[in-house]
């Protein structure tokens, strides 16, 4: 039986994402109906389809290649866990994961959105969860926590498999225990 998230091969096939250089956001070039580029970053560009809207299609660059199946890889160690998306298959150049529904940190702060000090336990958790997992939870910052009735989710795992802490998250949180009551 052929996942019904398929279909978006075709649409996906018309678009290209462009890596640009010194760590720039990818350029997408294409314009399909019913495809909405919903986040872009310097290895890939995500994408939902109206026909399939429980979907997140993250699409990468050529030259981002390895990437997709280093994440592809992580994701499949995270399988089950609350704190992430859905992994649920791949294509040449994409990987199909859940989509997630909420507003970033980034956006929290921008709008004056109260962050409950429970999205910031649940990403703890989810650090705690990575790390039983053999990987090394780097990357989290304001645009990569979802908040989704009160709770965290944690986006884009792609630095998981390298080592060294780039203590963005440790920022973040000595912030919130000065700011959040």
């Amino acid at each position: 039986m052929i996942p019904e998230w398929k279909e978006v091969e075709t649409a996906l096939g018309r678009i290209d994402v462009i890596e640009n250089e010194n760590n720039q956001t990818v350029t997408v070039f294409g314009n399909i109906e019913n495809l909405h580029c919903i986040g872009i970053g310097t290895d890939a560009a995500v994408f939902r389809f109206d026909k399939v809207p429980s979907y997140a299609f993250k699409f990468y660059s050529t030259k981002a290649l390895s990437k997709k199946e280093i994440e592809e890889n992580v994701y499949t160690k995270l399988q089950g866990s609350l704190y992430f998306p859905k992994y649920f298959g791949s294509g040449t150049n994409y990987l199909v994961l859940s989509y997630e529904a909420g507003a970033t940190l980034y956006d929290c702060l921008l709008q004056g959105v109260h962050i409950p000090k429970q999205v910031i336990l649940d990403v703890e958790n989810a650090r705690e969860f990575v790390r039983n997992k053999g990987l090394n939870p780097r990357d989290i910052h304001l645009k990569n926590v979802l908040i989704q009735y009160g709770r965290g989710k944690v986006l884009d795992v792609s630095e998981y498999v390298k080592t060294g802490n780039d203590q963005r998250w440790e920022h973040l949180v000595l912030l919130t225990i000065i700011f959040i009551p």
